[in-house]
């Protein structure tokens, strides 16, 4: 079996169609498109055809792509390479000042196994593909978290290909997967292109394409936050970035929503109708004593009811990484949930006994988030603390009670127009007067400490015990999302170093590690994983120098 599939700009023309014609029997499948704009015919879409007519894909022995756009002709055997195995002109050729895809033309500056590893990124973005237009993955969340898993071990792989690309190759990959995805036309293609070309050069121009793709009507409000979160989250462990003002917007048409949907509850309760003796404190986590935010939120509750003798009512809004609105994006990171606090129930930290609820239910969702408005009103609570930056819950209670914002990471200083922001410092007169020329209302900005109670320290280790030299001047790195954190910028800063007797300490969560060193023998012979330490303390006081990763937070 053969099959062509002919591309023709204008109408076919007499020699073109004698020239299809001559191929016409038994054995050949012909795929005809004429009458099309040129300048709109490009490489993926050349891609998005060969998928959708399932070429390739039925056992056919040989596979052509026929033409009367030379441009075309030249760059697609130039990229798409061996899906094709003949590329034709065809007799009447069509003016090449009509082709607007120039910006392929680079291949003279990239080598044959440039080209080669190229090609095989293509078959696995291919894989990626299949995957998101498998209809039953779209059938339930169970479904949806199987497609999250699936596709990060494809792209795992495309991922490593993508790093072994030179520049210039790298420039026309991205250029091809964003006009491959355009091709496709779903949202759910395009944000796993998008994602995953964000996460490959940490390019802040992908975020805003991201918030641009959010402004087709096919996105809903859940769809936004889902998305909200997880560029949130990388700007956390890459700065650099510089997504925070896409971040806000997106946000901030979230929160118009749902003020929108409960405006007829979103009403203030003066000061002499609250309960002076009750405080609500809202999290978006709450997962355990070894996770820093739900031990920040006991401390606190510890702080307000036992030592300042009040009523607490504490709510998991289980926001944080949500999977309502779930969508396929490159290393996402989907919500944890201790399934054995759904409801409501009490809970112990040290001698004090308090009010806990977790809904049972993927938030936000309508019903739940009335419920929860209207039993806030109801208890009229003295104050609301909110544990976390864009808390959408906390972002609806301003509205109805005074509410405190205390941002996880004490560096940062999130703004807010209807709430307090606790920020973990004393703030300089400079650090004032930027605030206020960025329209910050310096009145609610409550300048504080972040207090964080250290795990006490219960046992004693010595160097060797932890497996690390004896002799040496030990850097420490710890951190729990090492894997993105230790780039290769922070990697050739460490090896200035390691001439001066100095030896890395990581500490923590780091997958990469070991692959790390198969690549780079002067790490290996220089550093040491030790992995999660129960004990940070123990393996501190064994170490010299805290050394913190460019990351928001960090380094207490």
């Amino acid at each position: 079996m053969r099959t062509i599939l002919c591309l023709f700009a204008g109408e076919i023309g007499q020699k073109n169609e004698e020239a299809v014609m001559q191929y016409d029997d038994e054995s050949t499948i012909i795929h005809l498109l004429s009458d099309l704009y040129a300048q709109h015919i490009t490489v993926g879409k050349i891609m998005f055809l060969y998928e959708e007519f399932g070429i390739g894909n039925n056992g056919e022995s040989e596979v052509w792509l026929m033409s009367d756009m030379p441009v075309l002709l030249e760059n697609a055997r130039m990229l798409c390479g061996g899906l094709f195995d003949r590329y034709i002109k065809s007799p009447e050729v069509t003016s090449m000042r009509e082709i607007n895809i120039e910006t392929y033309d680079h291949k003279q500056n990239c080598n044959t196994s440039d080209w080669k590893l190229y090609y095989k990124l293509l078959l696995e973005l291919q894989l990626a593909r299949n995957f998101t237009k498998r209809e039953e993955y779209y059938q339930s969340e169970k479904y949806l978290m199987k497609m999250h898993e699936d596709l990060i071990k494809v792209l795992d792989d495309s991922k490593v290909l993508y790093q072994q690309l030179s520049q210039e190759m790298r420039g026309i990959f991205e250029t091809f997967l964003l006009e491959y995805a355009d091709a496709d036309q779903t949202m759910i293609f395009k944000i796993l292109c998008l994602s995953f070309l964000l996460q490959m050069s940490w390019n802040p121009i992908y975020v805003q394409m991201i918030y641009e793709e959010t402004r087709k009507d096919s996105y809903t409000i859940d769809h936004k936050l889902y998305l909200c979160n997880q560029i949130k989250r990388l700007t956390l462990i890459h700065p650099q970035m510089n997504g925070g003002s896409y971040i806000s917007k997106l946000y901030e048409e979230i929160v118009f929503y749902w003020m929108n949907e409960f405006s007829d509850i979103l009403k203030p309760i003066s000061c002499d109708e609250r309960n002076q003796k009750k405080v609500v404190v809202l999290t978006l986590q709450f997962l355990g004593t070894h996770h820093s935010p739900t031990k920040t939120a006991n401390e606190r509750i510890y702080t307000i009811g036992r030592l300042l003798d009040h009523e607490v009512l504490c709510i998991n809004t289980r926001e944080q990484y949500t999977a309502k609105g779930f969508l396929p994006f490159y290393d996402a990171c989907i919500r944890s949930i201790v399934d054995d606090y759904n409801g409501g129930c009490r809970m112990k930290h040290k001698d004090y006994l308090y009010d806990f609820f977790q809904p049972e239910v993927e938030m936000p969702e309508w019903k739940m988030m009335r419920a929860l408005l209207m039993v806030i009103r109801e208890m009229a609570p003295w104050k609301v603390i909110v544990l976390g930056d864009r808390c959408l819950l906390g972002d609806l209670c301003a509205e109805i009670i005074p509410t405190v914002c205390i941002p996880m990471a004490f560096s940062t200083i999130p703004k807010k127009d209807n709430q307090y922001v606790a920020v973990g410092k004393q703030l300089t007169d400079a650090e004032r007067l930027d605030l206020a020329e960025t329209g910050y209302r310096m009145s609610s900005i409550i300048e504080s400490t972040f207090t964080f109670e250290l795990v006490e320290q219960t046992v004693k280790l010595t160097r060797e015990e932890l497996g690390l030299p004896v002799n040496k001047f030990l850097l420490v790195v710890v951190g729990i999302r090492l894997d993105a954190e230790v780039t290769d910028e922070f990697l050739k800063m460490l090896e200035m170093v390691y001439p001066y007797n100095m030896h890395v300490v990581f500490a923590g969560e780091f997958e990469r590690y070991e692959e790390l060193c198969e690549q780079d023998e002067a790490l290996r012979q220089h550093s040491t994983f030790v992995g999660y330490q129960k004990d940070i303390l123990a393996l501190m006081e064994n170490c010299d120098l805290y050394v913190n990763p460019p990351r928001v937070g960090g380094g207490f």
